[in-house]
């Protein structure tokens, strides 16, 4: 999305320390910008704190299991096809 004539405050943090991730922009949101609490500090912070925990995690993918057949689930399937059969059966000969 493209702002014309829109000024945005811009965190870049370069050497990040990740081996992911080279550089990283956040675009501060207006609401925190005019807050008296909050500090360029506070929020370089939170950025280096939001690079780290995502290199982190970035890269890793969960294994994926295999799932064991729920025994319940299979014999109700079975027993629910085979009355269907049943019924099918009962209207179509008598």
């Amino acid at each position: 999305m493209i702002y014309k004539g829109c000024e945005r405050k811009i965190i870049m943090i370069k050497n990040t320390g990740s081996e992911y991730f080279d550089e990283a922009y956040f675009i501060v949101k207006e609401k925190q910008e005019t807050q008296p609490g909050c500090n360029e500090c506070d929020m370089i912070a939170e950025a280096n704190r939001l690079v780290s925990i995502n290199s982190d995690s970035f890269g890793r993918r969960k294994k994926k299991t295999a799932k064991n057949p729920d025994i319940f689930s299979f014999l109700s399937g079975v027993l629910s096809g085979a009355a269907a059969v049943g019924i099918i059966t009962l209207f179509v000969f008598i």
